[in-house]
């Protein structure tokens, strides 16, 4: 069965009251122009939303008047390269509030940010920022395609860097490690079929039902459905193996900016449009969410936006899930109308970035107390103030040899000294379990502010 979004009832709607609304150019009045504006923001309003409005001008009914805004809506937007399975072509409306908030992203997270003006100490925050913001980023994408593990259970796997056992842990270890070389390797590789195959290859390695459709686009055979398979729900059926590989072809120049196209797309809104466009094709069997995210990432690391990083998208796609499901519903059924998709990912990223702000506070007050503690402890190195700051926040958690050495990245030797020395001092106390030694933090690190 398939899923269908709320559509009018085309017997409610007087095409005679439709023709004299465009004949006497209504659309140009300021009662027409107020309600189009109303409808637009701060959300892009569907049929769901507008039915229920009371504001609806010229004695017009509901569904009339959501045919005139389609109209409306139609005649002020612009092409993209991406095409439906029919060949028709979705459009999107650039609304005033989406250049402004693209000039604002550019602003903060773009290129000319990375001149190096920063103190050591300004960059080490930064990274650690970042740092945050790609785990964060690991375990949403992972939640999101089903894995079943805790937001504190994806930060300790992450943290420590051991060894990911269970098939959850798998996906948030893939999804951190594709990140990373995205980050580091891959935004210098142009896109090609062979980049995208290794992404997805990357994100789903050792998770999937069937290994086979690791690293390999997805043929006819294969019968893919996108939906709820338990009550027999579609949403969606991809474009056929021939359409998905002569668009994915498009795609492909699209991201490099090699395809000639009439209208100018800036940066945001073509990782965007890459975003959707993965997901619509669906080139793949399995990790067709997890890849179209991670292209959204190597689109905007590459040109020049490194400090997405501080951004986990996915946490705010995750807490709205049926939003971003819909998004997509929206676009699909409301005449290729990518602005609903548009609209969601920028409301989301807004959300992200105040969510960032509040974290730079947090982590500023850290900070602080950092130099505090470094004031009372002049006598500690920074991998010693660092973990007191840590268990400062958290009375209750524990450390190891194997742990502090990972997440430092230094020799079992100088981890040894390290949590002894703070033993010694009367800041960790230890207990044996197993082969193991388990430092937790005493009453004496509440004191140090």
């Amino acid at each position: 069965m398939q899923i269908k979004i709320s559509s009018p009832n085309p017997k409610k709607i007087n095409n005679k009251v439709i023709s004299t609304f465009l004949n006497k150019n209504y659309f140009s009045s300021d009662e027409w122009t107020k309600f189009v504006k109303k409808q637009n923001n701060p959300k892009y309003k569907s049929w769901k939303e507008i039915q229920r409005s009371l504001t609806i001008p010229l004695k017009l009914r509901p569904e009339e008047a959501f045919k005139l805004l389609n109209i409306d809506r139609r005649a002020s937007a612009k092409q993209t390269p991406i095409c439906d399975k029919q060949g028709v072509p979705f459009v999107w409306e650039e609304l005033s509030r989406f250049r402004f908030f693209c000039d604002d992203f550019a602003k903060n997270f773009g290129a000319y940010k990375t001149k190096n003006t920063l103190s050591d100490e300004k960059k080490d925050l930064q990274r650690k920022k970042i740092f945050e913001g790609t785990v964060e980023e690991a375990i949403a994408s992972s939640q999101m395609e089903g894995a079943i593990i805790t937001r504190k259970q994806g930060r300790e796997l992450l943290r420590s860097k051991r060894k990911p056992k269970t098939n959850a842990e798998i996906m948030v270890f893939n999804n951190y490690r594709t990140i990373i070389r995205i980050e580091n390797e891959w935004k210098h590789e142009k896109m090609s079929e062979s980049l995208l195959i290794r992404i997805q290859e990357s994100l789903t390695k050792n998770t999937l039902e069937k290994p086979q459709h690791e690293g390999q686009l997805r043929k006819d055979a294969d019968n893919i459905v996108v939906g709820d398979k338990l009550q027999d729900r579609t949403a969606f059926v991809p474009p056929t193996e021939k359409q998905m590989k002569k668009q994915l072809i498009r795609l492909i120049d699209f991201a490099n900016d090699e395809l000639a196209h009439d209208e100018y797309f800036g940066d945001l809104p073509k990782a965007i449009l890459l975003h959707f466009w993965i997901a619509y094709l669906h080139p793949f069997c399995d990790g067709n969410g997890r890849t179209a995210r991670a292209i959204f990432y190597w689109y905007l690391l590459r040109n020049n936006y490194p400090y997405i990083g501080f951004l986990p998208i996915s946490t705010r796609i995750k807490k709205s899930k049926n939003s971003y499901e819909q998004a997509f519903l929206l676009v699909e059924q409301d005449n290729n109308n990518l602005t609903y998709f548009f609209d969601y990912i920028i409301r989301q990223m807004k959300i992200s970035i105040k969510d960032f702000q509040e974290y730079e506070e947090r982590l500023e007050q850290e900070e602080q107390k950092n130099i505090e503690i470094s004031k009372k402890c002049s006598n500690l190195n920074d991998r010693q103030i660092e973990l007191l700051q840590y268990f400062l926040q958290h009375p209750n958690e524990y450390t190891t040899f194997g742990r502090h050495q990972s997440y430092q990245e230094v020799s079992h030797v100088t981890a040894r000294k390290d949590l002894l020395a703070l033993e010694e001092k009367n800041y960790l106390s230890s207990r044996k379990k197993g082969k193991h030694i388990f430092f937790s933090p005493t009453k004496k690190v509440q004191t140090l502010l």
